[in-house]
């Protein structure tokens, strides 16, 4: 009996051990399964691949999330990440392969994180491995494998356009698109902190002033009816 006991715990440690303290979430706060998801795109484009993170203890956790190519990336494609915005932490978007970190309440499900994708000018495929972990325990993690890949075709019947013109931008840009009047543009700068927020209305082009901007990376985010659409990535050079 006392044998028995000691097996069972030995058991009930291991599976502690191995327990996921996360949950790695869709738009519709679905939980992603599989482990490899396909996202089209063209030769100097971009895309943006969004997540959530759930939180799925009972407790206060601090994660990061980390990028590892498997396969590329594209030569002269760019690529960044973001972290998602929580209850208690702002979004931060970086080039580097690890975001900053983010705290999560117990069972929060955090906002979008955005994995943003740019092709370049040569056509190929990228895969990435974008691992959520336990700051506290690296072996805590979840993970999702995005492959971004010009052999894949896509619908083009649907597209849309959004476009952020001239880029890089030296004292001004204008931002142009065809999502209609509800649509709105917000400017964030690599830290996550937004510099601009435009609201369509009824012009579907708008002229911005970037003149006092620092140098740098910035993401134009576009929201069509509260969902994000698209992110162009713009340089800003004085």
């Amino acid at each position: 009996m006392k044998k028995l006991f000691i097996l069972l715990s030995c058991v009930l440690t291991v599976n502690l051990a191995n327990a996921q303290s996360f949950a790695i979430l869709n738009d519709s706060d679905e939980v992603i399964t599989g482990n490899t998801i396909i996202v089209p795109i063209t030769v100097n484009n971009e895309v943006e691949f969004d997540i959530k993170v759930q939180n799925l203890t009972g407790s206060i956790i601090s994660a990061k999330i980390s990028k590892t190519f498997l396969e590329g990336p594209v030569s002269g494609s760019f690529d960044s990440m973001c972290s998602p915005a929580t209850e208690t932490s702002g979004g931060a978007c970086v080039t580097s392969s690890t975001t900053p970190t983010f705290v999560l309440n117990p069972n929060e499900i955090s906002g979008p994180a955005a994995m943003h994708f740019d092709q370049g000018s040569n056509s190929g495929v990228s895969t990435v491995r974008y691992k959520v972990y336990n700051t506290a325990n690296e072996s805590d993690f979840v993970y999702v494998i995005v492959t971004y890949s010009t052999q894949t075709s896509i619908n083009t019947s649907i597209a849309r356009d959004f476009s952020v013109y001239p880029n890089p931008a030296r004292n001004n840009f204008t931002i142009e698109h065809n999502y209609g009047s509800k649509a709105v543009v917000e400017v964030f700068n690599v830290l996550g902190k937004s510099v601009a927020r435009i609201n369509s209305g009824s012009a579907n082009q708008v002229n911005i002033d970037c003149s006092k901007w620092e140098n740098g990376y910035y993401f134009c985010r576009l929201f069509n009816e509260g969902k994000i659409e698209k992110t162009i990535k713009l340089v800003v050079t004085h």
